[in-house]
């Protein structure tokens, strides 16, 4: 399917955008002293090599990339591979673009996403502190103290800070996690979370929000649950905005299914439901108060509390439960809640 005139949108509207995110900050780590410390010349050159030879056909990102590719070849619905076989994501690296959007349709069928490189290290650090629950739950690196633990996620609490000792951080991780569970998890919990970002935006498109002739689909017998009736009155573009988060949940589900059926590293399996989590947490970044609406946008709590009905519906209520601890830990103990502003404990509502 054609993504041609996507693509040559995206390059127009960001000229300084490399069509490969993921060689251009290798070819930037190579020169940087500090990166080459720790980590083998020959690795950096093997993996220069195996990007210069990847094909990215659905981004200029090699992890978005991924991901359309994964739910493509797994989705068993015909009208979603067609939608997302048009589809190009657009990963801007080089401005200040805080958000992700949906473009127009353009007349050659094809559909622009665009998603700014903050949105993603917004979520590599919630995906990160999640991380550390798991750890230490179920002491998957028995060698690392619960002492060096909580100071790891004290020192991860302020990553988007300046107070952040990133070299320290980093070295501690080399020293005490040999066999690397940390970037392990939290790649697995990032992917769900990216997931779920991407089938939001991918979901606007495929819905069309005028009419849905996909009624005999799998998706569309997941639409037809009940959630209108947990939520208030619903403006029209609210209701595209809860469909487009209904058509997120499904895409991160199926991209996990996908993943599990594929995967070689099985130990990382259970934490990549943590993934929607982190997706919903991230809605409420910056807002003061999680209960407040915009024009466009219903509020975070409201699309918190679909989120967890999703979860409900797919995985069963055991899972939606455990995914509610979560939330709560990291609201309550992590000390992640003292970096916001928020005036409501919208996660106990």
């Amino acid at each position: 399917m054609s993504r041609i005139e996507a693509k040559k949108q995206f390059y127009m509207m960001y000229p300084k955008e490399s069509s490969n995110i993921e060689l251009q900050n290798i070819q930037r780590a190579k020169t940087d002293k500090h990166i080459m410390k720790h980590v083998s010349p020959q690795y950096i050159d093997e993996f220069e090599a195996q990007l210069m030879s990847d094909t990215l056909q659905y981004s200029n990102d090699t992890r978005c990339d991924i991901i359309m590719n994964n739910v493509i070849k797994c989705s068993e619905i015909t009208e979603i591979t067609l939608a997302l076989e048009q589809t190009f994501i657009g990963f801007i690296d080089q401005s200040d673009f805080n958000n992700a959007r949906a473009k127009q349709r353009y007349h050659d069928g094809s559909c622009l996403v665009i998603i700014g490189r903050n949105i993603i290290l917004d979520l590599i650090h919630i995906s990160e502190i999640i991380t550390l629950r798991y750890i230490q739950m179920f002491q998957l690196v028995p060698s690392v103290s619960d002492t060096l633990l909580n100071e790891w996620r004290s020192k991860l609490i302020l990553k988007r800070t300046l107070s952040f000792d990133a070299e320290g951080f980093e070295l501690s991780l080399i020293q005490n996690d040999p066999e690397e569970y940390f970037i392990g998890i939290s790649a697995a919990i990032l992917d769900a979370a990216i997931a779920f970002i991407i089938g939001h935006e991918c979901g606007h498109h495929f819905l069309n929000h005028t009419k849905n002739p996909y009624s005999d689909s799998e998706f569309a017998q997941f639409m037809k649950s009940d959630w209108k009736n947990s939520l208030p009155q619903l403006s029209d573009r609210h209701i595209k905005e809860f469909e487009a988060d209904i058509f997120a949940s499904f895409f991160t589900f199926k991209f996990i299914e996908d993943i599990r059926i594929r995967s070689c590293i099985p130990q990382f399996d259970f934490a990549q439901e943590a993934g929607f989590i982190v997706a919903a947490i991230h809605l409420f970044l910056n807002k003061s108060d999680p209960t407040m609406e915009t024009l466009d946008h219903p509020s975070p709590f409201y699309r918190y509390k679909l989120i967890m009905t999703n979860l409900k519906s797919l995985y069963g209520p055991d899972k939606s439960e455990e995914m509610k601890t979560l939330v709560t830990w990291i609201c309550e103990e992590s000390g992640f809640a003292d970096t916001q502003k928020w005036e409501r404990q919208w996660w106990s509502q």
